[in-house]
């Protein structure tokens, strides 16, 4: 089997990107309809769906981000392997903290 042409891997990071994006959008709306049910019931319009709204967009920001550093990880390390030879990314540089040398 041949390997995957640059348009195919494109389009497959164009998909996980936009699934990312659904979810960050699904979970706020999802989270907000939960909210939306226990105002109905309790009567706290709109205490509940706000909160359901801001945990929704916290928890997905936050897996968002998550899935976006694995994806920049993942998308880093290809590129390296397919430039071994040639010219690399530099590697991550530690911060170090400055020691007195007296």
């Amino acid at each position: 089997m041949p390997p995957h042409s640059n348009q195919e891997g494109n389009t497959t990071a164009l998909w996980r990107i936009s699934g990312m994006g659904m979810e960050l959008v699904g979970g706020m709306l999802g989270l907000m309809a939960v909210g939306w049910f226990i105002d109905r019931w309790q009567g706290t319009s709109p205490r509940w769906t706000t909160v359901g709204a801001v945990v929704g967009l916290v928890a997905g920001g936050v897996n968002f981000i998550r899935r976006a550093l694995a994806l920049n990880k993942a998308e880093t390390e290809k590129y390296r392997r397919a430039h071994a030879g040639g010219s690399k990314l530099p590697k991550q540089v530690e911060a170090r903290p400055e020691t007195d040398q007296r």
